[in-house]
This record gives C-alpha cells, sequence and structure tokens, in this order.
C-alpha cells in the first residue's frame, strides 16, 4: 500500500520542488522509515537494512534518479524545456568525456518574501 498511495502523493513533481534542507530531507525520509517499520518481522532491523529487505530505495536516491532520468529526457528531446535556465552548458573540445558538459546553476530559493 505505500508504494501503491504514499510514495507517489511524495515524489509527485519532486524535480522542481526537490528539498534541499537536511531537515526538509529527514522528515520527507521519515515518512517511509515509519512506513518499513509496519512490517512487524522487519521492526526491529536498521533502516538501511529495511531497505533491502523490501526491496526500497531511499527517497533522496530515488529523487536522484528522477532527476538524472529528466535531464536525459529533456537533453535527448523527449520533454520541451530550456536547458539553459536549469544548467550552464560548456562546449569546449579540450575537456575529457563528450563534448556537452552540464553544471548546475544556483537558485535563488527567495521564497521567504511570499
Amino acid at each position: 500500500m505505500y508504494k501503491t498511495y504514499v510514495r507517489p502523493v511524495m515524489e509527485y513533481a519532486s524535480v522542481t520542488w526537490c528539498p534541499y534542507l537536511h531537515k526538509d530531507i529527514d522528515l520527507l525520509e521519515r515518512v517511509q522509515r515509519r512506513a518499513t517499520k509496519m512490517v512487524k518481522t522487519l521492526r526491529n532491523l536498521p533502516y538501511s537494512q529495511r531497505l533491502k529487505e523490501l526491496s526500497l530505495c531511499s527517497l533522496s536516491e530515488r529523487r536522484s534518479k528522477n532527476d538524472l532520468v529528466w535531464t536525459i529526457k529533456i537533453l535527448n528531446g523527449y520533454l520541451s524545456a530550456d536547458l539553459t535556465t536549469m544548467f550552464n552548458i560548456d562546449h569546449h573540445e579540450h575537456l575529457r568525456g563528450h563534448r556537452l558538459k552540464l553544471t548546475m546553476k544556483c537558485i535563488n530559493r527567495g521564497l521567504e518574501s511570499f
């Protein structure tokens, strides 16, 4: 039930609102910790072991994977979004690897004024 009803709500639009404060990340993760403790046979195991037994990833790990999937979809043209609003794009030939290097832009989270 957790994977069907709770986790999708917690991950909804996580690519756009991804928490960055440790207290917010811990608050979200606490929900999954509690849900995994509801399995009586796993209740006394550490959180990481419960995740392993239930074949789950931590929510922060899932958010990272979702971010990567969205970035790849945008790069390959499956989603229409302006990369320049999210990333600094380097087209230097002298860098190792492929020609397209992305670095995250610093986002001004000045939401306190609202």
